[in-house]
């Protein structure tokens, strides 16, 4: 799954919201759960979980922040960082099946260590004499093993 096909399954569009995805999880829930509708198994409702799941993530790295100071962008970047790779090794061991093409973790770990490292990249760009320059210049070399 990734996040086009989750957008479709959801019927969103690529610039919604939280309160978007919020919304039509609330509809698609009452209509899908077992307990509340015509559909008695919890299959497509485990789906609707999956779906929310991957478009929340999305959201949380792809949601435009105004990032002003050095800092900021740092912080931002180094979350991104320590998240996505926390978030990637949780769900390789709740997923004993890693050759299911469902479960193809590592593209959505590059995708987000790919903003990480262009958050860096700004940072020593846009304020070459920060503190914060020597770190992100080790950052970037770290997530080169992952981004390979």
């Amino acid at each position: 799954m990734n996040v086009d096909e989750s957008l479709e399954f959801f019927g969103l569009k690529k610039n919604y919201t939280k309160e978007d995805l919020k919304h039509r999880f609330h509809e698609l829930a009452k209509k899908y759960h077992p307990d509340s509708s015509e559909f008695t198994s919890a299959y497509i409702f485990l789906e609707v979980l999956k779906h929310k799941e991957i478009l929340e993530n999305n959201l949380i790295h792809h949601t435009p922040k105004e990032l002003k100071s050095d800092y900021e962008i740092y912080k931002e970047a180094k979350k991104i960082e320590n998240d996505s790779i926390r978030i990637y090794f949780q769900k390789r061991s709740l997923n004993h099946n890693l050759t299911s093409p469902d479960f193809d973790y590592e593209i959505e770990l590059k995708k987000n260590l790919s903003e990480s490292k262009f958050l860096y990249e700004k940072l020593i760009s846009e304020f070459p004499n920060s503190i914060w320059v020597t770190d992100a210049k080790d950052s970037i070399q770290s997530l080169s093993i992952w981004l390979r």
